[in-house]
């Protein structure tokens, strides 16, 4: 099981940073750009980026949720709390995207399909922009907590058994980093 522990916690790291640069692009680029765009112009863009967003990014999500979940359940106790906290930072994302963000998505989707037009078109945006901010800093604490190159496993240091010195880096008992640098 210890040879799953570095891949599963790439997969999940490389997952959860394909939504935080979603979420970051949207915060340092795309609001500012929408700034200077109609209203008309703002929910019929972003209605049809949520329409697709929406169909997309939840696999990004799943995948970083349930491999922080393997982890926490079956890697070691040393990182356990670790994983559990970048876990309840994941969950409290989603809750956080749920309450704020999605409702505002259907509504500009709908506008979107429809031709419609919304009155409150800045304010919604400028309210899922708020959103953001509670959101994006979630993410960096989840990928935070949930990196620990040292002790990955595709980077941990070898048992301290004593073996016979080969060429290469060794250690003083004869053991090989798998590291280089290290």
């Amino acid at each position: 099981m210890n040879h799953l522990i570095g891949p599963l916690s790439l997969v999940g790291i490389l997952s959860t940073a394909m939504v935080y640069g979603t979420d970051m692009f949207s915060l340092t680029v795309g609001r500012r750009a929408l700034r200077f765009a109609s209203p008309s112009a703002v929910t019929e863009v972003m209605g049809f980026i949520h329409s697709f967003g929406d169909a997309r990014m939840p696999i990004w999500g799943i995948v970083s949720i349930l491999s922080n979940l393997f982890l926490a359940v079956f890697g070691g106790s040393e990182r356990r709390g670790f994983y559990f906290a970048s876990l309840a930072m994941l969950i409290l994302f989603v809750v956080i995207y749920n309450l704020l963000s999605k409702p505002i998505n259907r509504l500009q989707t709908e506008a979107a399909k429809t031709g419609g037009r919304l009155d409150n078109a800045r304010e919604l945006q400028a309210s899922w922009d708020r959103s953001l901010l509670i959101r994006t800093p979630l993410l960096v604490a989840s990928l935070l907590t949930a990196w620990d190159l040292p002790s990955n496993s595709v980077c941990r240091r070898p048992s301290r058994r004593p073996r016979a010195r080969t060429s290469g880096h060794s250690e003083p008992n004869g053991a090989l980093h798998r590291c280089s640098g290290l």
